[in-house]
């Protein structure tokens, strides 16, 4: 398994072996310190892992399951980048161009009924057929039904995930992943061989909302991580949009709730294709 102590350690390696790919050198043990800011014991220590590979080796473990861009590169989408907490690392599979392009994050409740499934299929295809990407987490439920449309309708969906590239989560994902690697893009902040862990949806969350223009929420209850994408919205000043439902059923009252307090109702698709300017 891959195993890194720190997201800050991370940073560092892919900034050097950034520099070995482009200088076809490895740099004195001098010149480490000022690089990258080590102290004499760290320039040590990875003076050695240099000697031995072992930066090189990990590089080339991650290029077998998927590629590689950093805070640094100008590959890096710049939304994200301006955005709070940014991953200094992404692992992915598929093309980084697709996220050049009006992107709407849908999420929405995993145990979602039916009426996700007839929103999402009545106000997606109009904003795919503009060309509009689609962002989701490849979770059950919204997550599904939102990659599922958008493949069927040949849009482009992004994924991101709280695994390491080369595991799906849940398992029954794992062909609509690969399908969405292939069509579009598929990213994570975890390097292979990192499982699922709590922590690692909300921290998911943020990416989500941080590439996108707007966030859509289809159903969600009164305490969902849907709201918690949709609370990262806001806070990268991202617009957020919810579908309104019976006052009686559970799965609305989170997106109810989030209309009450501001979040623009979302009625029809060309409501939501004028936030992208497409009407």
């Amino acid at each position: 398994m891959f195993h890194l102590s720190s997201l800050q350690t991370l940073a560092r390696e892919w900034r050097l072996i950034t520099i070995i790919r482009h200088t076809r050198q490895v740099p004195s043990l001098s010149m480490i310190p000022a690089l990258l800011g080590f102290s004499a014991g760290q320039t040590a220590r990875w003076q050695g892992e240099l000697q031995e590979g072992l930066l090189v080796k990990r590089w080339q473990r991650c290029q077998q399951t998927g590629r590689i861009v950093t805070i640094i590169d100008d590959e890096y989408p710049a939304l994200l980048r301006e955005s709070y907490r940014p991953p200094v690392v992404l692992f992915y599979r598929g093309s980084l161009t697709r996220l050049c392009r009006p992107l709407l994050a849908v999420v929405g409740a995993r145990r979602c009924t039916d009426y996700t499934r007839e929103v999402l299929e009545h106000l997606l295809p109009p904003l795919i057929q503009h060309r509009v990407g689609i962002v989701s987490g490849l979770a059950r439920g919204a997550d599904q039904v939102a990659h599922a449309v958008t493949c069927r309708f040949q849009g482009i969906p992004v994924g991101v995930i709280g695994t390491g590239l080369d595991q799906a989560y849940p398992r029954e994902n794992a062909v609509l992943q690969a399908k969405v690697a292939r069509r579009g893009v598929l990213l994570s902040e975890y390097p292979p061989g990192s499982g699922p862990r709590r922590y690692h949806f909300p921290e998911r969350n943020r990416i989500i909302a941080a590439l996108t223009q707007a966030t859509l929420v289809t159903e969600a209850r009164l305490r969902s991580g849907s709201l918690i994408t949709a609370n990262f919205a806001l806070q990268a000043n991202r617009n957020v949009w919810a579908v309104p439902g019976p006052i009686t059923a559970p799965t609305s009252m989170g997106t109810n709730e989030l209309i009450r307090a501001g979040a623009t109702p979302a009625l029809n698709s060309a409501n939501i294709m004028e936030e992208f300017g497409l009407t």
